[in-house]
């Protein structure tokens, strides 16, 4: 079983893990997975605690730097025509 903490800070428990969403009995509303906090069940004293979750780019290393690269000229480049049309002004 997993559970999931809300937005509205409401605990809720998902007994299936194929559903993108989970129903919370005191809201009386859906809630998305994605936007509620993934808890588990610590083994010491059986408290709940977050999942710590690390949202990575599915671009490979290279294309992110490409992709980098590319934006930070485009920057440079609208900077410049700023420059120019602020002259021409």
């Amino acid at each position: 079983m997993t559970w999931f903490r809300d937005p509205l800070g409401h605990i809720i428990e998902s007994k299936n893990k194929t559903h993108r969403l989970v129903y919370c009995s005191l809201c009386q509303k859906l809630a998305s997975k994605s936007d509620c906090i993934k808890l588990r069940v610590s083994n010491r004293n059986g408290k709940l605690y977050e999942i710590r979750s690390y949202k990575y780019s599915k671009v490979s290393g290279t294309k992110r730097h490409y992709e980098e690269e590319s934006t930070r000229l485009l920057k440079g480049s609208e900077h410049e025509i700023q420059s120019v049309i602020g002259e021409l002004n």
